[in-house]
């Protein structure tokens, strides 16, 4: 249950002060990049990124959901330089109205969820148009797996994961701990990752840091021990003039922003207290449903993927930069 402390304010305060979130495991392993690369150098005056969103990595191109101008677009991993862009705000055929997650499926193809319009989007590795697929189930995130698309609905209670096949007909649900039925709306916003070869699946919930793992063959997805996780987000009673509310405690930031699946490894980007602020800088992996190590980013990120060894993080959506970095302890993807 989420802590809760009282307090008494006057209604005139604006701002409540609240106790930090507090932070559990934070006995990390850590391992040194063994190489880092800027792919895109962000420019205020001259930039083909806008204000990238959503990142996926393949094993020629880097696919971003641009909100700047809603499009989808590829970068070029060998050269940093914009490959193809497609897209544009509206309602008609391959355009986007409020796209929420990318991923990379076989053979470098790009699939786009567009919430707005009801749509997953396929695009070839060149930006050609492929497929449409219906998304009327109320979706909200999106991966590719092995065995077809997996997609998250809106609110966990609502049964959170299904898998789909490659066409968009539903397959199965995934079940998951007892504790999802509880979640709030805030508590329950999360990411989701797969991995297109070994059908991995991996969710974290951005609020409290929890992983929940599993793969497209069953249909339970089971809790691991997260190196960093904290409490549910506290819970303030606020007494004003004899009436009594509560909610989340203003200011109250996420500590997971991101998870990717890389193979046989989950990397999770995790926020950490800098100087009484929250920077989330730092990329946690598991294997095998335990921690293995961690790596530090050389700048705090907004998203990360992963694609053989090497990380792909997007440093900020305003003036974008894309870093790629190889981590010599994660495995390397055969095709």
């Amino acid at each position: 249950m989420p802590k809760v402390y009282s307090r008494s304010v006057v209604a005139t305060a604006g701002m409540l002060s609240v106790l930090p979130l507090q932070l559990t495991g934070q006995d990390r392993e850590w391992v040194q990049v063994s190489e880092e690369r800027v792919l895109v150098r962000g420019r205020i005056d001259d930039s083909f990124l806008l204000q990238p969103g959503v990142i996926a990595a393949g094993s020629g191109i880097i696919a971003v959901i641009d909100y700047g101008d809603m499009s989808v677009k590829a970068i070029d991993r060998t050269t940093g330089q914009l490959a193809w862009q497609r897209g544009r705000s509206g309602e008609g055929p391959w355009e986007l109205k409020a796209p929420t997650d990318i991923a990379i499926g076989p053979a470098d193809s790009v699939w786009v969820l567009d919430v707005g319009n009801q749509r997953i989007y396929v695009l070839a590795s060149d930006g050609s148009e492929g497929r449409v697929i219906r998304a009327t189930d109320g979706p909200y995130r999106m991966a590719v797996a092995s065995r077809g698309i997996v997609i998250g609905a809106s609110s966990p209670r609502d049964g959170m994961l299904s898998l789909y096949s490659m066409e968009g007909t539903r397959r199965q649900p995934f079940n998951g701990p007892d504790w999802l039925s509880a979640l709030s709306p805030m508590t329950a916003d999360y990411w989701i990752g797969a991995d297109a070869e070994t059908g991995i699946i991996a969710v974290v919930f951005q609020y409290t840091g929890r992983i929940l793992v599993g793969n497209d063959t069953t249909e339970f997805l089971r809790e691991v021990p997260a190196i960093a996780i904290a409490d549910d987000p506290e819970v303030v009673r606020v007494e004003v003039g004899g009436q009594v509310g509560e909610g989340i405690a203003p200011g109250h930031t996420r500590i997971a922003r991101s998870v990717a699946v890389g193979r046989d490894r989950i990397a999770v980007l995790s926020g950490r207290l800098l100087d009484s602020k929250w920077t989330t800088d730092i990329v946690d992996f598991y294997a095998n449903g335990d921690y293995a190590y961690s790596i530090q980013l050389p700048r705090p990120a907004e998203r990360i993927a992963v694609w053989g060894r090497s990380v792909v993080a997007l440093e900020t959506t305003l003036i974008p930069t894309i870093v790629e970095l190889v981590v010599p302890g994660m495995t390397t993807r055969m095709r």
